[in-house]
């Protein structure tokens, strides 16, 4: 099994352009803990989590004032195995998913819960 086999598709993403509100909103709106932040070019800039937003103290920050960097990304292509290894190491709960540079899906943790609950 692939990582392809498993990731969130379509991403939902937000631009530098967005401030802090905007996304917490739209994370309330769409669901989600985590979206990435992406360039014109579909490649992934920086990526915002619930914790880099929950109670900051001005919500009117530019989304890259809070944004984490380096983004962790992997191939669609990586085996799930490898991927979960690849997250334990960094400790993190997620990674963008990008072929040839540009954003393809988004992968969680929650993402092996869900393959193992439907086993």
């Amino acid at each position: 099994m692939q990582v392809k086999d498993i990731m969130k598709v379509p991403v939902v993403v937000t631009t530098v352009e967005s401030d802090a509100a905007y996304v917490r909103e739209l994370m309330e709106r769409k669901g989600v803990g985590c979206i990435p932040v992406v360039g014109l070019d579909g490649r992934p800039n920086g990526i915002v989590t619930a914790d880099d937003i929950v109670g900051l103290p001005d919500e009117s920050l530019n989304v890259a004032e809070v944004m984490t960097r380096p983004v962790f990304t992997i191939g669609p292509s990586v085996g799930v195995q490898a991927a979960a290894r690849e997250m334990l190491q960094l400790n993190v709960h997620h990674l963008v998913v990008v072929d040839e540079g540009r954003l393809v899906g988004m992968l969680s943790s929650l993402d092996f819960v869900r393959v193992l609950a439907e086993e």
